[in-house]
């Protein structure tokens, strides 16, 4: 395992990302809970050498533009949510299929089926980005050759010794309905080295055409957790508004 900030993007800052999030009490969710609460079986020292991404920014990266947020103009994230809302909404919901989780060199993810329609989805997420900022911006999306995934944990040090390939453990695969995407300015390599993250203030959440979502795009359920990433939005971003919309 390396130090997972070894690869961060060139220059540094958030960038605006289309995701599919993993809601609370879900199959999948637990899935990834399971997978974090035993990494310890799959190496003894793992506190040591890893951090897990906090629950409310696990996500499956659908399509990005690889332009700093702050670069691009305000009136663009009004206008990325308009394309979205009229190209997703359509491909909504969606069954989100996830397996075994993997050690790679920088970090551990969970592996989802790379499905037709998440496919799909990727795509209409891309064709919204190329739209709002240009057929020329580096517009980057999942692809046939990509595996699709789940990141639950980062590697903080470098560690020759630890195994790279499926984690030693067996869980049932999971499948869960995803009824939203989500619009966010998201830094997958945050300068001060947390993990990887998205600003709660600026999110917006694209709903399908059947989705119920709760107070914060996501079910019920599960709110203090919900409220802990809020309280870390609210000291980033004092007073900024807490509502997915």
């Amino acid at each position: 395992m390396r130090d997972y900030w070894q690869k961060s993007w060139t220059p540094v800052g958030s960038r605006p990302h289309v995701l599919l999030p993993v809601d609370w009490d879900t199959e999948v969710y637990r899935l990834c809970e399971h997978y974090v609460n035993e990494l310890h079986t799959w190496h003894p020292g793992a506190h040591k050498l890893m951090r897990s991404v906090h629950p409310y920014y696990r996500h499956a990266r659908l399509a990005w533009v690889d332009v700093g947020t702050r670069h691009t103009s305000p009136e663009s994230w009004q206008a990325l949510t308009d394309a979205l809302t009229i190209r997703v909404r359509q491909a909504l919901p969606i069954t989100l299929s996830a397996s075994h989780a993997v050690a790679g060199t920088h970090a551990i993810a969970v592996r989802l089926a790379r499905t037709p329609e998440l496919q799909r989805l990727a795509e209409l997420a891309g064709d919204a980005l190329r739209e709002v900022y240009g057929r020329q911006a580096p517009i980057h999306r999942l692809n046939r050759r990509a595996r699709p995934h789940i990141l639950i944990a980062v590697g903080i040090t470098d560690d020759p010794h630890t195994r790279i390939g499926p984690l030693p453990l067996i869980h049932p695969p999971a499948a869960t309905l995803v009824g939203h995407v989500v619009q966010a300015d998201f830094d997958a390599w945050p300068v001060h080295r947390s993990t990887p993250y998205w600003k709660i203030a600026t999110q917006r959440c694209i709903p399908g055409r059947s989705a119920a979502l709760g107070r914060y795009g996501v079910p019920s359920v599960g709110q203090a957790v919900v409220s802990a990433a809020l309280a870390h939005a609210e000291q980033s971003a004092p007073g900024a508004p807490r509502r997915c919309g």
